[in-house]
């Protein structure tokens, strides 16, 4: 049973770009449920990433057969003969899940290396930052979205540069380059918060003065122009595919007066929330 879906139109798509089209949400209680890559070679060039939400689902490819549970997720390519997916015999509670799939030459390299190294299965908590585009997709149901390249490449790459960076061993050679790491990813796991460099300094248990020059050695960006950077992507993101208030976005990337959230929104992007929601997406550098 699908519990809700919505369908994205990419136009003007750029062929070396990959292309969001699904995101859905289902939830299934019969072992007739059952997908199979030998049988989806009309499928191929299409990806997608699995998450459970409850029960349980099983998950098959050629290195073994896993059982997953709450906060765990498959990461695949459509038509990959190994694969097999579906709900287990025998089991009672329903299988919910949230899916999205995408296609284009521009991943698939990508999910191919992740697999690689870290096989196909995931787990995120469910807060994660990185599902959070795709939960709030569940108030748009049966809608079907357009977006230009640019922002459907970018919720593409998003998602999976997150699994790589939340996939990288913690030891490296460039220390500095961790910290940046660290920093960036607790950036956009409390981008409703109003946070700083002082904030992000002390959860690395560093000085202020050191973390900052190291970020801006790794990222070309000050922490506040990263933090405030961060903060307006994710605006442009809720104006344009959402139909939120400009208040509830301003509290979602940490500002309590909308006021305030304004001004910074229309000096950073150079056009009102209001407008820009009206009058197209322009690039933010």
């Amino acid at each position: 049973m699908n519990d809700w879906t919505v369908h994205i139109r990419t136009f003007r798509p750029i062929s070396a770009l990959p292309q969001v089209n699904i995101v859905a949400c289902e939830t299934r209680q019969s072992p007739d449920y059952h997908l199979d890559g030998r049988y989806r070679k009309a499928e191929e060039g299409r990806f997608f990433f699995q998450y459970t939400l409850s029960g349980t689902g099983y998950y098959r490819d050629a290195n073994g057969e896993y059982h997953l549970r709450r906060g765990e997720g498959f990461l695949c390519r459509n038509s990959d003969e190994s694969v097999a997916y579906g709900y287990p015999e025998g089991a009672t509670e329903p299988w919910s899940f949230i899916w999205f799939g995408f296609i284009g030459n521009g991943a698939a390299e990508l999910v191919e290396s992740l697999n690689r190294s870290n096989g196909s299965i995931y787990s995120l908590d469910p807060e994660d930052a990185l599902l959070e585009p795709f939960l709030s997709y569940k108030n748009m149901n049966g809608l079907t979205l357009d977006l230009n390249a640019a922002s459907s490449a970018r919720i593409v790459y998003d998602f999976l540069l997150g699994l790589v960076d939340m996939t990288m061993p913690d030891t490296t050679e460039d220390g500095h380059t961790i910290i940046a790491q660290k920093a960036m990813r607790y950036v956009r796991e409390n981008i409703s918060g109003d946070i700083n460099a002082n904030d992000i300094s002390c959860y690395l248990d560093l000085s202020r003065e050191h973390f900052t020059r190291v970020f801006k050695e790794q990222t070309g960006f000050t922490p506040y122009q990263y933090i405030l950077r961060q903060k307006m992507l994710r605006a442009c993101r809720y104006l344009k595919e959402t139909d939120l208030s400009q208040k509830e976005i301003a509290l979602k990337v940490g500002y309590s007066e909308v006021a305030n959230f304004s001004r910074s929104f229309t000096r950073f992007v150079k056009l009102s929330p209001g407008n820009y929601r009206k009058h197209g997406n322009p690039t933010i550098e």
